[in-house]
């Protein structure tokens, strides 16, 4: 006995929807390499000396904002014009077909800091070391910070308050300074895509505390 006609299914795709389908791919993320990857691909870059790699992907555009740090002498340097060149060369053979790639300078975000802490009264250095605690917890330029980090309030008052000089914090208060991409989440900080954050002006009130 014959079979009966089949049912279901769909017609073969014709060379256009194969076409379209193809182009589509190439444009997915399916078909890209992680960020992960593109900042690897960056911190090998020959001759070049990377401190800091961010890559953030934008599917909507189909492209990837790459920020980079070197390796200089200068607190806060600007990418030279040879590594954005030698990076591009790179780059440009290393991304897929349909992904624009964007690169982007560091932004450096000074943090402004008020305190009023009460210190022990053995303590006559209490000034410096805060001010060096904060300097050192607020360096995201120098340290293995990332780009784009939150700075929690709750961990920058535990290592105040935790601070052998230190018997109570009255006050503490974080501000990025204005016409930065960082912007306040309560009482944090939540730095942009392409920031490092370094300690702005501090307003540091010192009492003295008899130790309990």
């Amino acid at each position: 006995i014959a079979p009966g006609s089949g049912t279901g299914g769909r017609s073969a795709e014709t060379v256009d929807e194969l076409r379209r389908r193809m182009v589509a791919d190439l444009r997915s993320r399916r078909s890209a390499v992680s960020e992960e990857d593109y900042e690897q691909a960056v911190r090998q870059t020959p001759g070049l000396c990377i401190h800091k790699v961010r890559a953030v992907a934008d599917e909507q555009q189909n492209l990837v904002r790459i920020t980079v740090k070197c390796h200089t002498e200068d607190n806060r340097p600007e990418l030279p014009a040879c590594y954005l060149e030698q990076i591009k060369r790179r780059l440009d053979d290393y991304r897929m077909i349909a992904t624009r790639i964007e690169l982007r300078q560091p932004q450096y975000v000074p943090v402004d800091v008020t305190a009023v802490v009460h210190v022990r009264n053995y303590y006559e250095n209490a000034r410096a070391e805060i001010t060096d605690m904060l300097r050192r917890e607020l360096d995201y330029i120098t340290s293995d910070h990332s780009f784009g980090e939150t700075i929690r309030f709750t961990e920058l008052y535990r290592k105040l308050e935790t601070m052998q000089c230190v018997d109570s914090v009255y006050m503490l208060s974080m501000q990025p300074a204005p016409g930065t991409d960082a912007t306040l989440q309560g009482a944090d900080i939540v730095l942009g895509e392409s920031s490092l954050c370094h300690l702005g002006r501090l307003t540091l009130e010192i009492n003295t505390s008899l130790a309990h």
